[in-house]
């Protein structure tokens, strides 16, 4: 049981999203149901500082992510408004 319970927000979300849903709705839902996890199940029950240093790591954790796919994205739009995005699929 304890393991369907640590899996249920990873499965949510990885089901969330083959339901075409956007991926911030998924994470969304899989931080909700981890929260209301840890908040209700004694097992994974964590002190408020815990909780809050998880969501202080997990928030760098994820502006570390997007700063690295903004400088992906940004790269791809330029190459593509440059014309070389054409130019080395050609190659």
């Amino acid at each position: 049981m304890l393991a369907v319970l640590a899996a249920a927000p990873i499965l949510a979300a990885a089901g969330l999203i083959l339901l075409r849903q956007s991926a911030v709705k998924a994470g969304m839902a899989g931080l909700v149901i981890t929260v209301t996890i840890v908040v209700w199940v004694p097992a994974f029950r964590l002190s408020s500082t815990a909780l809050a240093d998880a969501f202080l790591k997990g928030g760098l954790t994820t502006v570390t992510v997007a700063y690295v796919l903004f400088g992906g994205v940004l790269l791809y739009q330029v190459l593509r408004e440059g014309g070389a995005l054409k130019t080395v699929s050609a190659a």
